[in-house]
C-alpha cells in the first residue's frame, strides 16, 4: 500500500505533465494524430477516409510518374550529368565548368563591339546608349515594318515576272523549265559552257588569223596604226574620215551641178544624140557604128 506522500508527488507529476502536453491540433500537424479528437470520426470512417486518402496520394503519384521526363531528356537540359563520378567530385566539376563558363563570358563581354560599330556594320538601327537614339520597341517595329514593305514589294514583283515561255523566246532560257520534255537545268547548264566553251575558242581562231594592223593600214581599212603611239586616235582618225566622206560628198554635189546638159554634150560632138531623147538612136548602138 502506497503512502499518501507518495501519491501525492505522482498526482503532481501527473498534473505538470498534463500542463505540458501538446494541443490536439499541433498532434494532427505533425501527423501524429489523423483528426482533431473534438470533431473526430468513428473508427470506421477513419479507416474509410484514411483508405481514400492513400489511394488519392498513390493514383496522383502515379501520373507524377508516367509524365516524369525520360533520363536522356534530363541529360538534355543539363539537369542530370552523365558522369560517373562521385557527388562530392561532380559538384566540384559543376562549380569550376561554371566559373570556367564565367571567365569565358567575361573575356568575350570585354572583347565585344562598341553600339556605334554596330550601328555602322548594319546590326543596331541605333545607338541603344544614346538618350536621342529609337527606342527597343520602336526600332523592332521599324525592322517589322521595313520586313513588310521589301516582302510586299518582292511579292509584286514575282507576280509581274515574265512567264518561262517569254524568256525561252527572249533567249534569256534555253528551255522552259515547266516543260517535262525541257532539257533539264543540269543539262541546260552544260551545254551553256559547252557552246560558250565553242565560241570562245572560234574567237581565238578568228583572232590569231585577223590581219596586222600595217596590212589594213595598206589596204585602206585603217587610217592609221593604232599599235604606233604617233598615230592619229582611233577617235580622231573616227572623226577625220566622216570629215574626208563629207567633204567628197560635197565636193561631187557641186561637180554635179556644174556638169553640161546632154544637148551642149552633142552640140560640142562628145554624145552623138540625146539620151533623154527617145526618138534618138541609143549611144551604145552610136559606138558600135
Amino acid at each position: 500500500m502506497t503512502s499518501p506522500v507518495k501519491d501525492k508527488g505522482v498526482a503532481k507529476s501527473l498534473e505538470a505533465k498534463l500542463t505540458t502536453r501538446p494541443d490536439a491540433n499541433d498532434l494532427v500537424d505533425r501527423n501524429i494524430l489523423k483528426d482533431d479528437p473534438s470533431t473526430a470520426l468513428s473508427p470506421n470512417l477513419q479507416a474509410a477516409k484514411q483508405a481514400l486518402v492513400f489511394h488519392q496520394t498513390q493514383d496522383k503519384l502515379q501520373s507524377r510518374l508516367e509524365r516524369r521526363p525520360e533520363k536522356q531528356n534530363l541529360f538534355d537540359r543539363n539537369i542530370l550529368h552523365d558522369s560517373k563520378a562521385a557527388p562530392q567530385l561532380l559538384a566540384a566539376q559543376e562549380c569550376l565548368e561554371r566559373a570556367r563558363l564565367a571567365d569565358s563570358l567575361g573575356h568575350k563581354l570585354e572583347r565585344r563591339p562598341e553600339p556605334d560599330d554596330l550601328v555602322e556594320r548594319g546590326v543596331l538601327k541605333g545607338n541603344p546608349t544614346d538618350g536621342h537614339g529609337t527606342a527597343a520597341a520602336l526600332q523592332d517595329a521599324q525592322a517589322q515594318l521595313e520586313k513588310a514593305m521589301a516582302t510586299d514589294k518582292l511579292h509584286h514583283r514575282l507576280e509581274r515576272r515574265p512567264e518561262p515561255s517569254d524568256l525561252v523566246e527572249r533567249g534569256v532560257l534555253k528551255s522552259d523549265p515547266t516543260d517535262e520534255h525541257g532539257t533539264a537545268a543540269a543539262l541546260q547548264d552544260a551545254q551553256a559552257q559547252l557552246e560558250k566553251a565553242m565560241a570562245t575558242d572560234k574567237l581565238h581562231h578568228k583572232l590569231e588569223r585577223r590581219p596586222e594592223p600595217s596590212d589594213l593600214v595598206e589596204r585602206g581599212v585603217l587610217r592609221g596604226d593604232p599599235t604606233d603611239e604617233h598615230s592619229t586616235a582611233a577617235a580622231l582618225q573616227d572623226a577625220q574620215a566622216q570629215l574626208e566622206k563629207a567633204m567628197a560628198t560635197d565636193k561631187l554635189h557641186h561637180k554635179l551641178e556644174r556638169r553640161p546638159e546632154p544637148s551642149d554634150l552633142v552640140e560640142r560632138g562628145v554624145l552623138r544624140g540625146d539620151p533623154t531623147d527617145e526618138h534618138s538612136t541609143a549611144a551604145a548602138l552610136q559606138d558600135a557604128q
